[in-house]
C-alpha cells in the first residue's frame, strides 16, 4: 500500500507465508534495513512444525508507528492477524491489518477470523470518535482510516459466505480502481487459480485508491523450477523449461491518494 501527499511517499508493505529464509532476504535489502520498521526482525512469530511461516509488516520510518500487535484467533493452521496503529500528519489515525486467513474448506473459521479482525479495526475507529485526542489538529477530529490487506482464501467475486462478514463500510480496492472489470484476468494473483483471493479492503473518509496492479509476475531469470516431471508440469499448466517465480502468489501494489475535501 502506498499513500502520497505532495512529493512524499509513505509505504506500508505486508507479506503472508513469510518463511525464515524470506525474512533473511527481506532484512538484507538496503532500503528495508535503512527506511522501514519490521514487525518481526528475528522470526519469533513464525510458526509451524514442518514449515515455519507467518505474517510480517514493514512500515516506513517517516510514519509515526504507534503500535502493532499479533493476535491469536481460532485457527488449525497457526494463522494470526497483525494490526498496526499509525498516526498520520495532523493526528489522523490509521489502522492496518494483514492476515493469512484459514485455507481450504474452513469457511466458518475464516468468518470467525474476519469478525475478530474487523472488531479490532472498529476499536480504532471507536477510540477516535469517543475520545478527545490532543494530537488532532482542527478539522481532523474523528478521522480514522482502516485497511485489511491479505490472503483471504476466498474469491472476492464469488458471493462467498465470508463476504458477508465484511462490514458494509469497507470497499474493495480492486473494484474501485477497476470498475469496468475489463481486466479481470489481471486480478488473479495465484498461479493456476482464477480467483481473487488476495484482497485489499478499506474504510476511509479521506483516502481513496487510484492505482492497483499485480507485481512480482515475472519469472526469476536463470532459476528453473525444480523437482517436477514433464507430466506434472503439463498437468499444472507449466512447461518443462519454465523458470521459478518469486512466489506462488503475485503481489499487489496499491496507491492511495489523500483527498482533503472529502
Amino acid at each position: 500500500m502506498c499513500t502520497k501527499k505532495n512529493t512524499t511517499v509513505n509505504k506500508i508493505c505486508r507479506s503472508q507465508e513469510v518463511t525464515p529464509v524470506f525474512l533473511k532476504h527481506l532484512k538484507a535489502h538496503d532500503s528495508i534495513r535503512s527506511s522501514f520498521y519490521i514487525s518481526d526482525a528475528t522470526g519469533t512469530t513464525l510458526r509451524g512444525k514442518e514449515l515455519q511461516y507467518g505474517v510480517v509488516m514493514c512500515v516506513h520510518k517517516v510514519l509515526c508507528l504507534q503500535s502493532w500487535a499479533l493476535y491469536v484467533v481460532p485457527s488449525l493452521m497457526n494463522r494470526r492477524p497483525l494490526v498496526a496503529r499509525i498516526i498520520l500528519e495532523g493526528g489522523e489515525q490509521l489502522s492496518v491489518a494483514t492476515a493469512h486467513l484459514e485455507s481450504m474448506e474452513h469457511v466458518h473459521t475464516r468468518i470467525e477470523q474476519l469478525n475478530f479482525i474487523f472488531k479490532q479495526l472498529q476499536s480504532g475507529i471507536d477510540t477516535v470518535k469517543g475520545k478527545s485526542n490532543p494530537v488532532l489538529k482542527d478539522g481532523n477530529e474523528g478521522h480514522h482510516h482502516a485497511f485489511l490487506l491479505g490472503d483471504c482464501n476466498f474469491d472476492a467475486d464469488a458471493n462467498a459466505l465470508e463476504s458477508r462478514a465484511i462490514p458494509s463500510g469497507y470497499k474493495d480496492a480492486w473494484l474501485v480502481t477497476h470498475a469496468d472489470k475489463k481486466k479481470q484476468e489481471e486480478s488473479f494473483t495465484v498461479l493456476d487459480l482464477k480467483q481473487r483471493i488476495d484482497q485489499v479492503r478499506f474504510c476511509s473518509s479521506r483516502y481513496m485508491p487510484v492505482r492497483m496492479e499485480r507485481i512480482g509476475t515475472d519469472p526469476i531469470p536463470g532459476v528453473k523450477i525444480e523437482g517436477i516431471t514433464d507430466e506434472k508440469s503439463r498437468a499444472q499448466g507449466h512447461t518443462a523449461d519454465e523458470f521459478e517465480r518469486p512466489s506462488d502468489h503475485f503481489g499487489l501494489y496499491v496507491q492511495f491518494d489523500r483527498r482533503i475535501n472529502i
